[in-house]
């Protein structure tokens, strides 16, 4: 009788676990980074975040762009871009999929907020002193990691602060 009900035990615990692995989802959370897919010329094992997506760029209806670094000839510039055309071309250029890197020591030279709906702002930093040009933010996906912007957000941004 004892073996009987043990047999049965496990016949519906292995039952339960093969219906649990089953309901798991195959896909990554949308918060967490992606690996790079098979093929490309990246590094094994690292991981790329879409930061347009995952901060919720997409929405956004202004930026501002405030200089950060210590200056002895007067205030430190800020800029504000509210024309949607232009949002939404530094957004895109954001909407890719990015390689992670070690985050660099450094400080920053400019922090870029994008303002969204109903109040909320997605910060992020950009362009360290220097020759080092990333991008950084303080959102859990970025695994306190930087990523290198694109050529095209860098060009946006370079043509804003050079007003």
């Amino acid at each position: 009788m004892i073996r009987k009900g043990l047999l049965l035990y496990l016949a519906v615990m292995t039952l339960a676990s093969a219906c649990a692995s089953a309901a798991r989802p195959t896909t990554t959370p949308p918060d967490t980074p992606t690996p790079f897919p098979p093929g490309t010329n990246s590094p094994a094992g690292r991981a790329t975040i879409n930061v347009a997506q995952l901060a919720g760029l997409r929405e956004a209806v202004r930026i501002e762009i405030l200089e950060m670094v210590v200056k002895s000839s007067g205030p430190n510039r800020q800029f504000t871009i509210t024309d949607p055309q232009t949002i939404q071309r530094i957004v895109a250029s954001l909407d890719t999929d990015l390689p992670l890197q070690p985050r660099v020591q450094c400080p920053l030279t400019y922090q870029v907020i994008f303002h969204l709906p109903g109040g909320q702002v997605e910060e992020l930093g950009y362009l360290c002193n220097g020759d080092a040009r990333i991008l950084r933010g303080g959102q859990d996906f970025w695994q306190a990691q930087d990523v290198e912007p694109p050529a095209e957000f860098q060009k946006l941004i370079d043509q804003q602060v050079a007003r």
